[in-house]
């Protein structure tokens, strides 16, 4: 019994751009199994959508037969071809078309003498002039003070099928991570949200708030006790009491300025100024960067 042939098919280039030309090869392989030829050998390919076969043809032939591709038409055959035993043979074609995707399949592939084989699929993208991926930002330029958070909008598009297609940055201040929404399918264009946690300063459980601000009442809060034994310092009566008290006061007194001494305000938040950030989109066929700038204020 005779094994039927089998047919694989490939183009010349995954993606080519619209106006260009790539080759599309169809191979028929007459099984290992097989001590004789196969015989009668024939196919058909029709091409999907608007793909066509270009001018010139550039057809060849290496299975004998007869082999047809009409420059402007969407169609390949071939009849009455020939495959030795343990051999393969080959049809070549150029293809050309307008922008899109195409996704084609061949009818089974037969022989005289070995009956009905497989079918064949393999897929064009045809794109336009210029990067299939890009991003564009909506927000270049965000200002924020220390402990807000950064949100930039930035529009990716893609001309063609990327498959997973990933963000990262870099330049941000140190310590902060970039966190991205989730891109639009693709082919398409759609917003990709990137936003940076930035940080505020430490303040010690004592903190004085910057600039000094809210140190008088605290202040003056230690300091009338203090007057008030002065005033009572002032009077004849219990004079040794009173400077007893003085003494102790003034002793809490300076304790408590020292305390409030080692409160304040740690410079540890995000380090204020402008960073230059590098926004990177990869898949596993394309990559597309573009820049945008924070400005990280002292709050």
């Amino acid at each position: 019994m005779v094994a039927p042939p089998s047919i694989a098919k490939a183009f010349g280039a995954a993606s080519i751009v619209v106006g260009n030309n790539t080759t599309l090869t169809l191979t028929i392989t007459n099984p290992a199994a097989n001590t004789v030829a196969l015989t009668g050998v024939a196919f058909t390919d029709t091409f999907p959508g608007a793909l066509i076969v270009a001018t010139p043809n550039g057809l060849t032939n290496t299975c004998g037969g007869v082999a047809t591709a009409t420059a402007g038409t969407n169609i390949v055959t071939l009849a009455g071809g020939t495959v030795a035993a343990a051999s393969s043979c080959t049809v070549t074609v150029t293809v050309t078309g307008p922008l899109g995707a195409y996704v084609n399949t061949t009818g089974a592939v037969s022989s005289t003498n070995g009956g009905t084989g497989n079918t064949a699929l393999a897929t064009l993208l045809i794109i336009p002039p210029g990067p299939v991926l890009t991003l564009t930002p909506i927000q270049a330029n965000v200002i924020v003070f220390q402990g807000d958070t950064a949100t930039f909008a930035i529009t990716m598009n893609a001309t063609v099928p990327l498959g997973l297609v990933t963000f990262s940055c870099a330049g941000q201040p140190a310590g902060t991570n970039c966190e991205f929404s989730a891109p639009p399918p693709t082919p398409g264009s759609g917003n990709v949200l990137m936003t940076i946690q930035t940080f505020r300063n430490h303040q010690d459980a004592l903190a004085l708030p910057p600039g000094g601000s809210g140190t008088g009442p605290l202040y003056a809060a230690l300091l009338l006790p203090l007057l008030g034994l002065v005033a009572a310092g002032l009077s004849k009566q219990n004079r040794k009491k009173t400077k007893l008290r003085f003494v102790m006061a003034l002793s809490g007194l300076a304790v408590a300025m020292a305390l409030v001494g080692c409160g304040g305000r740690h410079d540890d938040g995000t380090i204020p100024g402008v960073y230059n950030i590098t926004v990177t989109a990869t898949s596993a066929s394309a990559q597309a960067t573009s820049n945008v700038t924070l400005t990280v204020r002292h709050r």
